[in-house]
């Protein structure tokens, strides 16, 4: 069994390091794209139209700038959608492949409007704190 042992030559090294492909050049500086100049000139014009926005409303002006649609206004027509909400009947999918089970009309189960949504408190007597102080 032989074993070789390669010593490290300067000439070894200096050709062993030599980078397989030629170092790109980052001491020239990259041109500026086109959407990098229009980045340029859009913030300072923003950031002058926050200070604005800001001493505006600052000074008591804010419903000049209230994006919230007016409904005051009923002579510009509208689009009014009902959304009826209900429970519809569910279905596993080992009964689809019968023509029978599939329901010609969507029947909707109405809740009264007169219903609300009731969260029942946590009963009073409680176990013990949930973070607990320890000196």
């Amino acid at each position: 069994m032989h074993s070789t042992v390669l010593a490290a030559t300067p000439a070894a090294e200096t050709t062993m390091s030599a980078p397989p492909f030629p170092r790109p050049n980052f001491s020239t500086a990259v041109p500026k794209s086109a959407l990098f100049s229009k980045l340029e000139a859009f913030l300072p014009q923003i950031e002058r139209e926050n200070k604005s926005l800001a001493k505006a409303i600052s000074d008591g002006e804010a419903d000049k700038f209230n994006i919230e649609v007016d409904e005051t206004d009923t002579e510009k027509p509208v689009i009014q959608m009902d959304f009826a909400l209900g429970v519809m009947g569910d279905k596993d999918d080992d009964d689809s492949g019968s023509e029978e089970d599939i329901p010609q009309d969507i029947q909707f189960k109405v809740q009264s409007p007169n219903t609300s949504i009731r969260l029942t408190p946590p009963s009073s007597v409680q176990s013990r704190p949930l973070i607990q102080e320890l000196n």
